[in-house]
């Protein structure tokens, strides 16, 4: 924020203006997001690429040359006597295309479920990934804002609760963790002559999915274990084996602020800066 106050001033004091009207003159923006996971720069726990240790699986080739769907580990033959569940934990990352309403609120623009299966322990587990994400207005203006992302991952064994660390936001036993840098953010990317509209980020919790701040810039994410609709972890004698189903989604929304309106040359300064502007997510260091 403190890059749009610095904007807006630079833009006041440099120009003697007009009152600018309270109305947009665009009232919605179209979009679409092509983000998905990096083949490169993975590394499974005690190990990287070359070992592959935690059979990470990319496919669902995207157009921004990532993956929808990442796969990991050994899947597991039996669980507490019940079938076998035959199937690897992964993400799975919708991209989504629409419009978002200026000062219409949030809209979302990516959806990243986690189908989270009974794995075997020996099989390693996934322990961070990147994410490229591009998110572009496509209409009435284009603008695009790439970005890559780190996540970290912390694999929790389905065992009863009390093998589990805690404390555990979402109530459940043995969830597990995901620690990425922020989305929140905001920029201004369009003047229409009369003010500004600013594009902003979040995350937003859905289905099985905590969110937690840490105030460092990054989140953690704690997602539902399979067989634990009944708060325990593990599935139980008699109980139908269900992969654990979380969801985390990434929104945006559009504001409109009206300023004084600058003299032609401080738009066109202003409009070079804002050419070159990229949203981009600091990366956490490990």
């Amino acid at each position: 924020m403190r890059f749009i106050k610095q904007l807006f001033i630079a833009g006041v004091a440099l120009a003697g203006a007009s009152v600018a009207s309270a109305d947009p003159a665009i009232p919605a923006f179209g979009f679409e997001t092509t983000t998905g996971f990096l083949n490169t720069g993975w590394h499974c726990e005690g190990g990287g690429i070359d070992a592959n240790i935690c059979n990470m699986n990319f496919s669902q080739l995207n157009g921004n040359g990532s993956y929808d769907r990442l796969a990991w580990g050994v899947p597991s033959s039996i669980q507490g006597g019940l079938p076998a569940n035959r199937s690897q934990s992964y993400l799975q990352i919708t991209n989504l295309a629409g419009s978002i309403i200026t000062n219409g609120g949030w809209v979302d623009i990516n959806y990243f479920d986690h189908y989270n299966h009974i794995i075997t322990i020996a099989g390693g587990n996934m322990e961070g990934v990147n994410i490229s994400g591009l998110f572009e207005i496509t209409s009435p203006i284009s603008v695009g804002i790439p970005g890559v992302n780190s996540v970290y991952f912390d694999e929790t064994p389905n065992l009863n609760a009390r093998n589990c660390p805690g404390p555990n936001p979402n109530h459940s036993a043995c969830d597990d963790i995901f620690v990425t840098s922020g989305l929140n953010g905001s920029a201004p990317i369009f003047n229409d002559g009369n003010g500004w509209y600013i594009l902003s980020f979040q995350f937003f919790a859905g289905a099985g999915t905590t969110i937690v701040d840490n105030g460092d810039g990054t989140f953690t994410i704690y997602t539902t274990e399979a067989c634990s609709t009944d708060g325990l972890a593990g599935c139980g004698v008699g109980e139908t084996y269900v992969p654990g189903f979380s969801r985390l989604i990434t929104q945006a929304r559009i504001d409109y602020i009206a300023i004084p309106v600058p003299a032609p040359e401080t738009l066109a300064l202003l409009g070079l800066g804002l050419m070159g502007f990229a949203l981009r997510r600091p990366r956490k260091q490990g």
